[in-house]
């Protein structure tokens, strides 16, 4: 719980520097292990304690890359499709990433 706290109050003040109360719209693809830290800080508050007001969308990552380079979107969590695009050219950069490894199991 420590580390999810931790990593949301690097976003919040990450936040806070770039809009400064300003709306700010995010994307997730669901409430699973890979976007928790938003549900986290949604419902702790962390957000409104930075004076921002977040916009929480679940959407597909491929809308979600769209979105944001299109400027629809301010952040996605969607950190293997920001490296994807960022390496087509898209103006993307990862500014944090809130798991030490992937959620992710190969079983053979």
């Amino acid at each position: 719980m420590k580390k999810i706290f931790t990593t949301m109050v690097c976003l919040s003040v990450l936040l806070g520097e770039a809009y400064g109360g300003d709306k700010v719209r995010l994307s997730v693809s669901g409430m699973e292990v890979d976007f928790l830290t938003a549900g986290v800080a949604l419902k702790r508050g962390f957000f409104q304690e930075e004076n921002l007001e977040p916009e929480v969308i679940r959407m597909n990552a491929s809308v979600s890359i769209s979105a944001l380079a299109t400027g629809d979107l301010d952040y996605t969590l969607f950190f293997g499709s920001v490296v994807r695009g960022a390496m087509r050219g898209l103006p993307v950069k990862v500014v944090a990433c809130f798991l030490d490894s992937p959620p992710l199991t190969l079983i053979a």
